[in-house]
């Protein structure tokens, strides 16, 4: 117990789960100096030395020590000659780490579609300097409603709906669209607005029609099991497509997703970094685990959400208990610099705001009902920080048009924290966007057990 394991692994069937099991393939070797510490190989042949052992080294005769694998087809990328198994090989595919079998490119940029940041508008390079994912090209650096998504690729430029969803595919999002699901009746009238239904048939006259009953947006996923029940693009959370951003110039943090994208790890001390998934929210609840394996570190780890680009998002972080380098705390950043300086992530490190870059909106150095004669015992303790070998567990919602945003924090079943309702509604509050991790000067960091739901 205490380990994060959200596929509860156990390679050897032992009962004990891999996650805190010291010789996981009960080859006598243990997992810290075994080449395949899931595979049985007390041999531990590594014919491409790249540390991988060819017992589960999925190009054997080719380095590829992190694993990549796009298509999870048990074929590493570098050996994979179809990287994305879209059956379009490598060399001649438009989007060669995204599944596009149609191969569409409408401004015939030799970009497909599927993975163009700029679909319309011809960018081969795929420019995209502030990462909010559109394109330099088509990115006319201007939005008005605050919601990430530049004016230009808005389809409600006045009207925040961070998530676009576009219900009936008209090119008007449902945010600023009085008839979303284009039946001719009008969403204030109509008892399945997501659903088009223009008999309005409702046998149990409950004021919900029959199309839409348990299912909002009728993607045959009742409500209840429905990620997003009202969005017929997200049925489940999905991080198997987390994009790694870098808050500085370069990129070096190593990345694993596993369990689907619910859990992810990142192993070495790397730059200030960011992963974040492609979904795009707007009220939204978004919580996991957080775990650091005993190490010499002691710097920050994290989680970001309504992640707009790489100068404006929200960031939950803490440093390790003890080191004073800062306690629970989820700030704001709104960087006039953005990532090109060391100016913001200099101000990302501090626990208190900085001018034209950081807001602090909410510290925890205590919990609630705490003396002020136990600060300095608690601040060794979890409720001042992140500790070893200890599983915390984050609730965070945001309510972007009533400007709320919450955090609960646990350990185990403890609550830490609970920052009771943090109001950001000025001229700067960030109105949804994209979810992820945040990792910065920290190895042998796991996230696990990560979700999200519409609200």
């Amino acid at each position: 117990m205490g380990y994060p394991n959200s596929g509860q692994e156990d390679a050897d069937g032992d009962g004990e789960g891999d996650a805190c099991d010291s010789d996981s393939d009960n080859d006598g070797i243990k997992d810290d100096m075994d080449n395949c510490p899931l595979h049985p190989n007390p041999e531990q042949t590594d014919s491409d030395e790249d540390s991988v052992g060819d017992a589960c080294d999925n190009c054997i005769k080719d380095p590829n020590r992190y694993q990549e694998d796009i298509d999870n087809d048990s074929i590493g990328d570098v050996c994979d000659d179809d990287m994305d198994n879209d059956g379009i090989l490598n060399a001649d595919d438009n989007c060669p780490f995204f599944p596009n079998a149609k191969q569409s490119d409408r401004d015939q940029d030799n970009v497909g579609d599927d993975c163009d940041d700029c679909p319309d508008v011809p960018n081969p390079n795929q420019e995209d300097v502030n990462q909010n994912g559109v394109g330099d090209s088509c990115d006319d650096n201007k939005d008005s409603d605050q919601d990430g998504v530049p004016d230009s690729a808005d389809n409600c430029p006045a009207t925040a709906n961070a998530d676009q969803l576009d219900s009936d595919s008209d090119g008007q999002g449902d945010a600023c669209d009085k008839d979303r699901d284009n039946d001719g009746i009008q969403d204030t009238a109509d008892n399945c607005p997501y659903v088009a239904n223009s008999d309005q048939t409702d046998a149990d006259n409950n004021g919900v029609g029959d199309v839409c009953e348990d299912d909002c947006d009728g993607d045959s996923v009742m409500d209840e099991e429905d990620a997003c029940p009202c969005n017929n693009d997200i049925v489940r959370t999905d991080f198997r497509g987390l994009m790694p951003v870098p808050l500085t110039t370069s990129s070096n943090a190593v990345w694993e997703f596993r369990d689907e994208g619910k859990e992810i790890v990142q192993k070495i001390n790397s730059s200030p970094e960011v992963a974040v998934g492609k979904t795009r929210l707007s009220a939204m609840e978004f919580e996991g685990t957080m775990f650091v394996t005993a190490n010499w570190d002691d710097d920050w780890i994290g989680s970001v959400f309504s992640f707009q680009d790489t100068s404006n998002f929200y960031l939950f972080m803490s440093s390790k208990a003890g080191s004073h380098q800062g306690p629970w705390q989820i700030k704001r950043v709104s960087s006039i610099t953005g990532p090109g300086s060391w100016e913001m992530t200099n101000a990302i490190r501090r626990d208190v705001s900085v001018a034209n870059q950081t807001e602090v909106l909410w510290k925890g150095w205590k919990a609630t009902g705490t003396s002020s004669g136990q600060e300095e015992e608690e601040a060794l303790s979890s409720y001042g920080g992140w500790n070893y070998d200890t599983s915390y567990r984050f609730h965070i919602t945001h309510l972007p048009d009533q400007g709320i945003i919450r955090l609960k924090l646990y350990e185990g079943a403890t609550l830490l924290h609970d920052s009771g309702d943090i109001i950001d509604n000025g001229d700067q509050a960030l109105r949804g966007g994209r979810m992820g991790v945040f990792c910065y000067s920290q190895q042998d960091i796991t996230w696990s057990a990560l979700s999200y739901r519409c609200l």
